[in-house]
């Protein structure tokens, strides 16, 4: 499942895990631009608040204004001096109407986007700590769904970028995971040091996602029983003792499955 939030809807988190460090980052999941017909500018994912930083991550509709920007996702990225980093990317990734993994990350002090894995061409430098004093909305404005969110206080390595893409959940990265907002359900799977809430979000279908397996305690496997010897056994109404007082003992009218007593030998007949 995913959130669906239909221009009438968002969610959002709260918290100081949204803060990005002065140093790696990464921040990403999966979305579908359901439609992108209009001249606005919706949210994918945005911070603000009291402060002067700021994170934008945009897609623009087909009608926007600045014919150059339609089509395109948008990622500004201001520092707490107010030092800002923007990138325009260059594919038109809002007209592709499927769900695809995006991520803006930093690494060595560049900003890039990926989208299903692979980095745009349009980079930008990267500046200092964005700290943020409010809130971290997702969906504002769009016509969109959203799921499997998260956020690293590290640059990501290609193979796990590719991995995600392909449908791997953030839950098999959990070095430097800061946050992890699946949107599978109303907000009771959440997985992260943040206040959450949702308005106005309906539950949608979304690609399926790898969930790692729970942990599980293998056995190792029980020796095989030993071969069990009846300890008596009939033969013509005889009864045999194959323990310690082996031999031969007479039962007048001994039948197997019959219990009796007799001395040392009580018990029940095998037969």
């Amino acid at each position: 499942m995913s959130f669906s939030f239909n221009r009438a809807g968002y969610a959002y988190t709260l918290g100081s895990a949204n803060n990005l460090p002065n140093g790696d980052w990464a921040m990403g999941g999966w979305l579908q631009v359901v439609d992108n017909h209009g001249d606005m500018a919706p949210s994918i994912m945005h911070q603000g608040g009291s402060s002067v930083a700021r994170v934008f991550f945009l897609y623009h509709e087909d009608q926007v204004p600045i014919e150059a920007c339609r089509n395109r996702f948008s990622l500004l990225v201001r520092d707490t001096v107010g030092r800002e980093s923007e990138i325009e990317t260059g594919g038109t990734y809002a007209a592709n109407p499927d769900w695809q993994h995006v991520l803006a990350q930093r690494s060595n002090n560049v900003i890039a986007i990926y989208v299903d894995g692979v980095a745009d061409p349009v980079t930008a430098p990267a500046y200092g700590p964005v700290v943020i004093n409010g809130t971290n909305m997702f969906g504002y404005y769009g016509a969109c769904r959203e799921a499997e969110w998260a956020k690293w206080d590290r640059a990501l390595g290609a193979e796990e970028i590719l991995a995600l893409a392909r449908g791997y959940s953030p839950r098999f990265f959990p070095k430097d995971r800061k946050w992890y907002f699946p949107m599978v359900r109303q907000l009771h799977e959440l997985d992260l040091p943040l206040y959450a809430a949702q308005l106005n979000a309906t539950v949608a279908d979304h690609p399926r996602i790898l969930q790692p397996h729970r942990a599980r305690v293998v056995m190792p496997p029980l020796p095989p029983l030993p071969a069990v010897t009846p300890l008596y056994r009939v033969a013509g109404g005889d009864v045999w003792h194959t323990g310690a007082a082996a031999g031969r003992h007479d039962v007048p009218g001994a039948r197997a499955g019959q219990t009796y007593l007799s001395g040392q030998l009580a018990g029940r007949i095998h037969g």
